[in-house]
């Protein structure tokens, strides 16, 4: 399962909701752990692609493994659209993409709450 929208759009909590229901055999995948923690929090197209074939091909091992998967970020279709497509050729009839689209005014809102307002603000998100 593809989590997809803009920053503060509710993908994460909607994950972490899901896993709690579907029970332990679910991987969270979120990109925003491996574009800040594993990789750097950089924005250049090389790190983004180098983020996108991370986390698809967790994505892949864990749904070898046996697990669920629930992936949530931004996923910006520049840099996930043809990793997406074969995931999801792949295992058809399994995969499923959702986009969460609550409109700018309240993704700003929203983001205002969060701790990461501090690094990155309204202009960012404008962006």
């Amino acid at each position: 399962m593809i989590l997809r929208g803009d920053s503060a759009s509710g993908e994460t909590t909607t994950a972490l909701a899901l896993r709690e229901k579907l029970g332990p055999k679910v991987a969270l995948i979120h990109q925003d752990y491996f574009r800040r923690e594993i990789l750097s929090n950089d924005d250049r197209p090389q790190r983004a692609r180098d983020a996108s074939i991370l986390i698809v091909g967790a994505a892949r091992d864990a749904l070898n493994l046996g697990y669920v998967v629930i992936m949530d970020g931004i996923f910006n279709l520049r840099d996930y659209s043809a990793l997406f497509k074969s995931l999801h050729d792949d295992h058809r009839g399994q995969t499923r993409i959702y986009q969460f689209d609550i409109g700018l005014d309240e993704t700003i809102r929203r983001h205002a709450g969060r701790p990461l307002s501090k690094e990155f603000g309204e202009d960012k998100i404008r962006d």
